[in-house]
């Protein structure tokens, strides 16, 4: 189901705060901070869950495939982002899909086997903090928006943070640009607020939504018109 741009779904773009930007080898990010959402929904990590023994991960083999089942056997809902590395049975796995797995839930998760060879480590990554009092935040390189990532919760950007300045490293253009600034933040995310979703079937709880903007492109993962986990990036 394709939505118009009238869309409500994305409409908590626009009311986020960006913050002013850190900046390190040409790459900014801006924080972005949104109002406390009351009540919050309240939900477990895949490995706070883990560690209360109350989420399992196992291989299944059937008919000369083999697929990765996740078991939630307590009362929590738990959050797996797009990208986490799984051990399971023989090997490890990345999920595919960003995914809230109800209480007393069982199901089949979006993953594929992870490529061999150790994680990627983020020492030749830009020198950047993640900005502190924030959910999320919009890159920025040569003097435009390259992605956007923003999650429910501000710990979890804090842990995420590694990863996502590994995966957005690179090299400014030769011919120098000027940076963006606060009010160029904004107005990308008051526009990126009124792009064209898909609502897409989600292997979860919640509501997995397709994005297509103007110039970028990504996906949402939102429980009860909340966003639980947003990322956006720049189309190549």
């Amino acid at each position: 189901m394709v939505v118009s741009r009238l869309t409500p779904f994305l409409g908590f773009l626009k009311d986020l705060e960006a913050l002013p930007p850190l900046e390190a080898e040409g790459l900014q990010a801006f924080g972005l901070r949104g109002a406390p959402r009351r009540p919050a929904i309240h939900y477990r990590t895949f490995d706070e869950a883990l560690r209360a023994g109350t989420v399992s991960v196992k291989e299944l083999h059937a008919l000369g495939a083999t697929s990765l089942v996740l078991m939630n056997t307590g009362k929590w809902l738990v959050f797996l982002p797009k990208g986490e590395r799984l051990s399971g049975g023989r090997g490890e796995w990345t999920l595919g899909k960003s995914i809230l797995l109800g209480p007393m839930e069982t199901l089949k998760a979006p993953a594929r086997p992870a490529a061999p060879g150790p994680a990627p480590s983020p020492a030749g990554a830009p020198r950047l903090h993640a900005p502190g009092d924030s959910t999320g935040a919009l890159f920025a390189r040569a003097g435009s928006v390259t992605g956007l990532v923003l999650f429910g919760r501000k710990d979890l950007l804090r842990r995420a943070w590694p990863r996502e300045i590994e995966s957005r490293s690179g090299t400014s253009p030769a011919e120098p640009r000027p940076p963006l600034g606060q009010e160029d933040a904004a107005a990308w995310l008051l526009a990126a607020s009124g792009a064209a979703v898909e609502i897409v079937p989600s292997p979860g709880l919640g509501l997995s939504v397709s994005i297509r903007g103007e110039g970028f492109e990504g996906e949402a993962l939102l429980l009860e018109s909340e966003p639980v986990h947003v990322i956006l990036d720049a189309k190549r």
